[in-house]
């Protein structure tokens, strides 16, 4: 048999999911040097905060873990740290990035979630 062809406008969606993603860690290493003056406090927020982030997604966001969340949960954990960023970018101060950020994000779950793929 055949093999099964992707839709294209979903292969580009995986694609800017995938760097949506990435930007998590970016966006909250940013803000963490961002909230303090004192100079050890900004490395250990900007080095911290990311950390925990990727951790938090390693464990319950990606794929491939076994303690991986389910739906609907999965949908609205995803909908809070991708909002978390958002209201971090606003926080310090980028209010446009902010909202591009958040619109390209909610349009990648949007367009992800009516292709039906739950490995976003």
């Amino acid at each position: 048999m055949g093999r099964v062809i992707a839709h294209p406008v979903y292969l580009v969606n995986l694609g800017i999911a995938f760097l949506v993603e990435l930007c998590l860690p970016v966006i909250f290493a940013y803000t963490g040097i961002h909230l303090t003056s004192h100079f050890f406090w900004k490395v250990f927020s900007a080095i911290s905060i990311p950390v925990l982030v990727v951790l938090i997604w390693w464990k319950y966001y990606a794929p491939s873990s076994s303690t991986r969340l389910k739906e609907p949960a999965l949908l609205w954990a995803k909908i809070a740290i991708f909002s978390l960023a958002v209201v971090a970018l606003f926080i310090i101060g980028l209010p446009v990035l902010a909202a591009i950020y958040g619109i390209v994000t909610a349009s990648n779950m949007i367009l992800l979630y009516s292709y039906g793929s739950d490995d976003k």
